[in-house]
């Protein structure tokens, strides 16, 4: 796993927006998408995300929702380094 993805969260009660950026690229972070603000659904993009050989690095904002989403990939520890 060489290559490094910055995953942008957007947290919200019922959704997380998601914008990506690769490490070492000049290119601007691309958004990805909206998903639904529960585990099965961000299991599955971090499934795909580290199918690509990709180390998940992720960023997002320090608020009520974050702190769940923290709590819940931490506690995963298999989606690269977290």
């Amino acid at each position: 796993m060489n290559n490094v993805k910055f995953i942008g969260l957007d947290v919200h009660k019922k959704t997380i927006t998601i914008g990506i950026a690769e490490e070492g690229s000049r290119d601007s972070a691309r958004a990805y998408g909206t998903i639904n603000n529960n585990g099965d659904a961000l299991d599955k993009f971090c499934r795909k995300m580290v199918s690509t050989g990709s180390q998940l690095r992720f960023v997002y904002e320090a608020g009520p929702c974050g702190y769940t989403i923290y709590r819940y990939l931490t506690g995963k520890g298999g989606y690269g380094n977290l």
